[in-house]
């Protein structure tokens, strides 16, 4: 006997396969049903706030994706030092110990932030 629940909150004695949660899902979807049973897809749920810029760094174009409170931090602090957000990822980037741009300006930012806590 299968009593297997496929929604948080119900008992489960057994897994449904993926497959069979999302049709679920998605027949609930179709009957305007899915809010109201609490299950908004992740997608209508969390909305992406990254913005992809393009920077040309050491004569070399390129693009960095981050959310945008991180691209406002970067512009305040920026500001802060009298300069650019572009000289300002210029500088991240050149003593960065990441490989990943984006990355390496979310830990300047947050450790900026951290040391002005201090």
């Amino acid at each position: 006997m299968d009593t297997a629940q496929p929604f948080i909150g119900q008992p489960v004695h057994a897994f449904r396969p993926v497959g069979e949660c999302l049709q679920h899902v998605r027949a609930l979807a179709r009957q305007g049903r899915h809010q109201a049973e609490g299950l908004v897809p992740m997608a209508h749920r969390l909305k992406s706030s990254v913005t992809k810029r393009s920077l040309v760094i050491a004569d070399h174009k390129t693009s960095v994706s981050l959310e945008n409170e991180f691209w406002n931090s970067l512009k305040e602090i920026a500001s802060e030092r009298g300069t650019t957000p572009g000289a300002l990822v210029a500088a991240i980037d050149g003593e960065r110990q990441h490989a990943n741009l984006s990355s390496a300006i979310r830990l300047f930012v947050l450790g900026f932030y951290r040391e002005r806590r201090r």
